[in-house]
């Protein structure tokens, strides 16, 4: 007969952690900007049943693509509208002028990717990524 501590029930943790099937969903939804945990959860039917971490990072992938997606055009934007403005007066002077917004662009989209690893990567071990704004912003409207 194995060994039962005679207090375990009392002391044992409430939360065992998430499922296997939740750190995969979870972690998936870095990847595609929540839309994996969108359909995992139209699928199942589950809409107010939850675990609080699969909300979290539910949540925080929805949020971080947003804003990845969101600096993405403003970058565009800033490069199209420098480039066209100063580009009628000098094409090399236009070159010049959107070369370094554009490896601004570049060096923020490998920092985007690098939150979205990140992300998962934690999802997938069962735990709660902490990216040092957007935390603070999806606990709060938890």
């Amino acid at each position: 007969m194995p060994f039962t501590p005679k207090f375990a029930p009392k002391y044992a943790p409430k939360f065992a952690g998430p499922t296997v099937l939740e750190r995969v969903i979870a972690g998936f939804c870095y990847f595609s900007c929540g839309l994996v945990g969108l359909i995992y959860i139209l699928l199942t039917g589950q809409t107010g049943r939850q675990t609080d971490f699969f909300r979290f990072n539910f949540l925080q992938s929805i949020v971080l693509g947003l804003l990845g997606i969101l600096a993405g055009y403003a970058g565009n934007l800033v490069i199209q509208m420098l480039g066209g403005a100063v580009g009628i007066f000098s094409s090399t002077a236009a070159n010049m002028m959107t070369s370094p917004i554009a490896l601004l662009q570049a060096l923020l989209q490998g920092l985007y990717y690098i939150l979205v690893l990140y992300g998962a990567i934690w999802a997938f071990l069962g735990k709660q990524a902490q990216i040092p704004l957007l935390t603070k912003l999806v606990r709060q409207q938890m």
